[in-house]
């Protein structure tokens, strides 16, 4: 089926010369477009009840951390996921081998004597460390001790995709932002995939936020330029729609599309958010951004 036959239930219209299209809103109320180039892709939001909620449990886990204690496999663990990150900064291979393994020598005693509560409560008392830390070096330019162990490389490699350098904007809520950054690499290194060591779903919010407004170069990406940078783009769209189901992911995908001038998934993508969504604060600009889509697939400018 064309993308035009796709289409056909929302237009109606006449050719002279140029298409003009009509697109019949749900209500019933014929609404005529104004062609329009997307702008920004929408972010993910967190309502100011729900950032204090994830930052009180975060600051409850790491002073019950603090206070009392952990099993010896756990703390075992902190020490070593330390030996990494300074073996990581250092470029020290050797040594990053070595931590390695006795990560895993620790992982499997932690998990014979099934203390996952340990482990959450490691992560986030290091996520906080960790956050802490990075504000510190945003306003010093200063790299600590807990910011090399905790995040190995991630000052560079931050650096390398223009995420967070001393000087730039801070966005908001920075600390959940970092302690979200911090999880993700504490569940990839100790148990990658275990639901209970994911980071908290606001901070997730947060996170992808940020990543769909500061993509990686290009060049960072494994694939061909453009093409990386939409998959990108698209599959943080898809994280954002998975935590958070009320995300208009259609309407976003439809945006980034455009952007890439993949017009006509553009268009089917913008069809895709005005079945699902009968009104709401995306609707005229998808139908304007629909029209433009459209347009572009007949070649016009």
């Amino acid at each position: 089926m064309s993308v035009w036959s796709r289409l056909g239930k929302h237009l109606e219209g006449w050719q002279v010369g140029v298409l003009v299209v009509l697109i019949v809103a749900t209500t019933a109320a014929v609404l005529v477009p104004r062609s329009a180039v997307p702008e920004a892709v929408p972010l993910p939001r967190a309502s100011s009840g729900e950032i204090r909620a994830a930052r009180r449990a975060n600051e409850q886990a790491a002073i019950a951390f603090a206070t009392g204690g952990a099993s010896e496999p756990v703390e075992r663990i902190g020490a070593t996921l330390r030996a990494i990150g300074r073996a990581e900064w250092d470029g020290d291979e050797a040594a990053l081998a070595r931590g390695m393994a006795e990560l895993a020598r620790g992982i499997a005693r932690a998990t014979a004597e099934n203390d996952v509560d340990g482990l959450v409560l490691l992560r986030t008392y290091q996520a906080e460390l960790f956050a802490r830390a990075y504000c510190d070096y945003l306003r010093t330019g200063s790299v600590a001790d807990d910011l090399i162990e905790l995040g190995g490389a991630a000052v560079r490699e931050f650096s390398d995709n223009g995420w967070l350098t001393p000087g730039s904007r801070v966005p908001a809520h920075v600390d959940l932002l970092l302690s979200a950054l911090y999880k993700r690499r504490f569940e990839r290194l100790v148990a990658k995939g275990h639901p209970a060591l994911a980071p908290h779903p606001v901070e997730e919010r947060l996170l992808l936020g940020y990543l769909l407004e500061h993509p990686p170069p290009d060049r960072l990406l494994s694939e061909g330029a453009g093409t990386s940078a939409t998959r990108f783009m698209l599959s943080r769209i898809d994280e954002i729609s998975a935590l958070d189901p009320s995300y208009p992911a259609a309407y976003a995908r439809g945006v980034v599309l455009f952007k890439t001038k993949d017009y006509e998934l553009a268009a089917l993508s913008f069809d895709d958010f005005l079945h699902s969504s009968a009104d709401g604060p995306y609707r005229l600009r998808a139908v304007n951004y629909l029209k433009a889509s459209l347009e572009r697939c007949e070649g016009e400018p």
